[in-house]
C-alpha cells in the first residue's frame, strides 16, 4: 500500500538537541498543564467509499470549499486481483472526479488549498516514488534534485508545499518547498512535513525508529512536539489557520484513534468511529470538518467526512487539556472519554466490468491508457445513475501479454468466480485472446477487446491471413456461440485504409506490395492488394520475403524497374520481432531511382523505433494508427476534453477503452431494464448466469455513437464501420516522429 509511509508502522524514543536543530530554535520546554476541560464539538460522519473500491479509501485533505483530496485502491493485489492506487477529489456528497498523474502506475492525491489546487505523490512504471503539485489539470513533478524518492504531502494558498524524500538508507528528511521550486530541509532525522497554513506554520511528525513517533509543529521558528498524553505514538497530520491540528494516537494496546488538537487551549479531543477497530484524522479546514478514514468490521478501509455542530445524537465527545509537550516533558493529564460518530450513509449495490488488460510489462502504459477510459466511462455512468441503486467498479487483473499468456485462463476464471463480473474488457492481445477467448466463450460471458485486431479471432479468412494460422476459429469459438467483440477495425482494414488514402488522396496509381510471410503481414498485404485494385490501382509486383532476411538490394533493384508511385510493406517494425520493415525503407535510399519513391505499411511501423531508424527524409512514409487518434476525429472533442480534464493527454487506447467500457454499461442497464438481479446471497451464481447471458446478447445488438466509431457488431463480433487513422513521418518537435495526416473509414 503506498500510503504515507508511517501510517500504520511505528516510532522510538526521540533524541532531538540544540545541534540538531541548526538555525531552527530549541523545541518549547514543557508547559504547565491546563486544568481546565474544554467543551468539546459534537460531530456528525458521513462514510466515504469509492464506487471504484469500496474495499479502500482514504480522505486525506480538505478545504474551505468542502472539496475533499484522496484515493482509493490499497495497491496491493488481492487475490489475483490488482488494486491500484488511483486519486480523486470529491464535492459531497459523492461527486468523485478521478485525478491522476498522466502515465503513472498509481497516484495518490494528499493535499487541496482554496484553489482548487491539489498535491500528492505518484509511482511510475518503474517502481520510482516521485512528489506533484497539481493547478488547473496540470502536473509537475516536485522532487528534491537528486534524491530517489520524494512524496509531496501539504500545500497551502501561496504555492509553498511541504512533503520529504527518503535518502538510500532509508531515512526520512522532511522539507518545506517555496513557490519557486526551492527545498529547505529541516532540522529533524528520520522526519515527514505533512501540513502547511496559510500562515506558514508547519507541521509533521519524527519517527527514528519502530517503536514510538511524536509529532511537531513548527511555528515562527521555534519548534515544539506534539505526544498525545499517555501514548508512544503521535502522528499529526494535518491543520488550518484557526490552530486545530488533525492526527492519530495509538493506545497502549496499539490501537489508532483520530485526535482534535487545539493549539490555543493546548487540548486533544479524540475522535473514533463506533465499531472500528481503527480511526485517523489527516484533515481539518476552517469550518472545523475533518476528514480521514478508518477500519470498519470487515476490514475494509472507509473514507469519513466529520462536520462539527449539526447537533446529531451520537455524536457526544469529552476533551481534556494536555500540554504541548518537549521530548522531556511527562504527560500530566489522560484523556477520560472520546467522541463517536454514527453514519447516516446508505449504500448501493455493485456490479463490476473486469479488465484483462497489461499493467506491468513493455505494455502497461497502453494498458493504462485503455483502463482510464474505462473508468471515465464508469464515472459518467454512476454520476448519470444510469442503473438506479447500482454502482459501476472496474475490477482489473494484470495481463502483461505473450509472455505471461499461459496465466491468462487463471485470470478470467478469477474474474467470472465474481458473481459481480457481469462483462469484460479485454483481451489486449491475440495471444493472450487465444487462451482466453475460448474459455469465455464456453462460461457465456462477453469480452470486448480495445485493442486486439488479428482477423482469425472472429474468421477463417484464408485472404485475411487465417490460413496456416496457429489457431483456428473454432478453437476460440468451441461453443458457435458469439461471445467476443472488439472496438477496433481488423489489422488487414489497415491496408484496407492506406490503398483508399493513397489512390483517392495522394493519387497514387502503381504500388508494389511486399510482406513477410507473417499472418499479419499477409492479411494487411491482401487486403491493399485487394483494395488498390478495386479502386482503379494497378499492383505491378508482389513478392514474400522471409522474416529477418538482411538484404533487400536485389529486390529493390527489380522494383526499381517497375518504377511503382509507392512500395506497400505488409510487416512488423523491430519491437514486435521483425526488421524488415526498417531494413527495405533505408536500403531503398541506396537506389537511386527509389530514393524519392513513398513507402507505406500498417500500424506494425507505427513505432518510435522506426521513425528513429529510418529519419524524416527520402521519399514519403506512411502508416496506420488504430484505433484512430480521437484528436482527429470530428464529434471526440468532447471525450478528449473530458479525459484531459481527469487523467491528461488521452493514451493509444484510451478512447476504445471508453467505447469498450459503454458498450458493456449500455447492455448492463438494458439487462436491468429487462428484469435482471443484482446477484446476491444464495442465488448469486444463478442470477449472474443469467446477467451474462442477457449481456451478451445485448452487446451483439448495440447501437451507439463510439468515440472514434459508430458502434455496432457484425454476426462475427467485428465492426460494421470504423476508422483509422493515417499518419506521416515527419520531424515532431526536431525529432523524426509519426503526425495525423487523415482519418480513412472502412467497412
Amino acid at each position: 500500500m503506498y500510503t504515507k509511509r508511517a501510517l500504520g508502522t511505528a516510532v522510538g524514543a526521540l533524541a532531538l538537541t540544540a545541534g540538531l536543530l541548526g538555525p531552527y530554535a530549541h523545541p518549547t520546554a514543557a508547559q504547565p498543564a491546563a486544568k481546565t476541560r474544554a467543551t468539546a464539538a459534537q460531530y456528525s460522519l458521513q462514510r466515504i467509499s469509492s464506487p471504484n473500491d469500496p474495499t479502500f479509501t482514504q480522505l486525506l485533505g480538505i478545504n474551505d470549499q468542502g472539496r475533499i483530496a484522496g484515493y482509493f485502491g490499497s495497491g496491493q493485489t488481492v487475490n489475483g486481483e490488482l488494486h491500484r492506487n488511483q486519486g480523486f477529489t470529491l464535492r459531497l456528497p459523492s461527486s468523485f472526479k478521478a485525478e491522476n498523474v498522466p502515465h503513472a502506475a498509481q497516484t495518490q492525491v494528499i493535499a487541496i488549498n482554496n484553489h482548487g489546487d491539489t498535491a500528492g505523490f505518484y509511482i511510475d512504471h518503474q517502481g520510482t516514488t516521485h512528489g506533484f503539485l497539481e493547478s488547473a489539470g496540470r502536473f509537475q513533478r516536485a522532487d528534491r534534485q537528486g534524491t530517489p524518492f520524494n512524496q509531496i504531502l501539504g500545500l497551502n494558498d501561496h504555492g509553498q508545499a511541504v512533503g520529504y524524500d527518503q535518502d538510500a538508507q532509508g531515512h526520512d528528511h522532511a522539507y518545506i518547498r517555496d513557490r519557486h521550486g526551492r527545498f529547505t530541509l529541516l532540522p529533524l532525522t528520520d522526519s515527514q512535513a505533512t501540513g502547511i497554513n496559510d500562515a506558514g506554520t508547519v507541521l509533521g511528525f519524527t519517527q527514528p525508529s519502530a517503536a514510538t513517533s511524536a509529532g511537531f509543529i513548527l511555528e515562527g521558528g521555534l519548534l515544539s512536539l506534539l505526544i498525545y498524553p499517555g501514548s508512544a505514538f503521535t502522528q499529526a497530520l494535518g491543520e488550518n489557520t484557526s490552530g486545530q491540528v488533525v492526527g492519530f494516537y495509538h493506545d497502549g494496546a496499539g490501537n489508532s484513534h483520530g485526535f482534535i488538537y487545539d493549539t490555543h487551549a493546548r487540548t486533544f479531543q479524540t475522535v473514533d468511529v463506533l465499531g472500528a477497530s481503527s480511526t485517523t484524522l489527516n484533515g481539518i479546514n476552517n469550518a472545523g470538518q475533518v476528514v480521514g478514514f478508518f477500519t470498519d468490521a470487515n476490514g475494509n478501509t472507509v473514507g469519513l467526512v466529520g462536520t462539527p455542530g449539526s447537533g446529531q445524537t451520537g455524536t457526544t465527545s469529552t476533551a481534556t487539556a494536555t500540554p504541548t509537550a518537549s521530548p522531556s516533558a511527562s504527560p500530566t493529564a489522560t484523556p477520560t472519554a472520546t467522541s463517536t460518530m454514527t453514519s447516516t450513509q446508505t449504500m448501493s449495490s455493485t456490479i463490476k466490468i473486469g479488465l484483462l488488460l497489461p499493467f506491468s510489462g513493455t505494455n502497461a502504459a497502453q494498458g493504462l491508457s485503455a483502463e482510464q477510459g474505462a473508468q471515465l466511462a464508469v464515472n459518467q455512468a454512476d454520476a448519470a445513475n444510469l442503473v438506479p441503486g447500482v454502482n459501476f467498479v472496474l475490477s482489473a487483473r494484470d495481463d502483461p501479454g505473450s509472455a505471461n499468456a499461459p496465466g491468462s485462463d487463471a485470470n478470467l476464471q478469477a474474474l467470472t468466480n465474481d458473481p459481480e463480473v457481469a462483462g469484460i474488457i479485454g483481451p489486449f492481445d491475440t495471444t493472450t485472446g487465444r487462451v482466453e477467448l475460448p474459455l469465455a466463450n464456453k462460461l457465456d460471458v462477453a469480452l470486448v477487446s480495445p485493442s486486439a485486431g488479428d482477423p482469425c479471432l472472429t474468421s477463417s479468412d484464408v485472404a485475411a491471413g487465417c490460413i496456416g494460422s496457429p489457431f483456428t476459429l473454432a478453437s476460440v469459438r468451441p461453443t458457435t456461440n458469439l461471445t467476443f467483440f472488439r472496438i477496433i477495425p481488423t489489422d488487414p482494414k489497415q491496408g484496407m485504409a492506406l490503398a483508399d488514402y493513397l489512390y483517392k488522396v495522394r493519387h497514387f496509381l502503381t504500388a508494389y506490395v511486399v510482406d513477410d510471410t507473417g499472418a499479419y503481414g499477409i492479411g494487411v498485404a491482401n487486403a491493399f492488394s485487394s483494395e488498390w485494385q478495386l479502386n482503379g490501382g494497378v499492383v505491378v509486383g508482389r513478392t514474400s520475403v522471409p522474416e529477418g532476411t538482411a538484404s533487400f538490394i536485389n529486390l529493390l533493384t527489380h522494383i526499381a524497374v517497375a518504377r511503382p508511385d509507392v512500395i506497400f510493406f505488409g510487416g512488423s517494425d523491430p519491437a514486435s520481432g521483425s526488421p524488415d520493415s526498417i531494413a527495405i525503407r533505408r536500403q531503398m535510399l541506396q537506389v537511386p531511382s527509389l530514393k524519392d519513391t513513398a513507402f507505406a505499411g500498417g500500424d506494425g511501423i507505427d513505432t518510435p523505433q522506426f521513425a528513429q531508424a529510418v529519419g524524416a527524409f527520402g521519399g514519403p512514409v506512411w502508416s496506420t494508427l488504430t484505433p484512430a487518434d480521437p484528436a482527429g476525429v470530428p464529434g471526440a472533442s468532447a471525450f478528449v476534453a473530458q479525459y484531459q480534464a481527469t487523467f491528461g493527454a488521452p493514451g493509444r487506447y484510451s478512447a476504445s477503452g471508453d467505447d469498450s467500457a459503454n458498450v458493456l454499461l449500455t447492455a448492463i442497464a438494458a439487462a436491468f431494464k429487462k428484469g435482471a438481479q443484482t446477484p446476491s446471497g444464495p442465488g448469486a451464481a444463478t442470477e449472474a448466469t443469467a446477467l451474462r447471458q442477457m449481456v451478451v446478447a445485448n452487446v451483439a445488438s448495440t447501437s451507439l455513437v463510439g468515440v472514434t466509431n459508430p458502434v455496432s457488431f457484425s454476426p462475427t463480433g467485428d465492426l460494421t464501420e470504423g476508422l483509422i487513422s493515417i499518419e506521416q513521418l515527419g520531424n515532431v518537435n526536431g525529432a523524426p516522429g509519426w503526425q495525423p495526416a487523415a482519418i480513412q473509414k472502412v467497412r
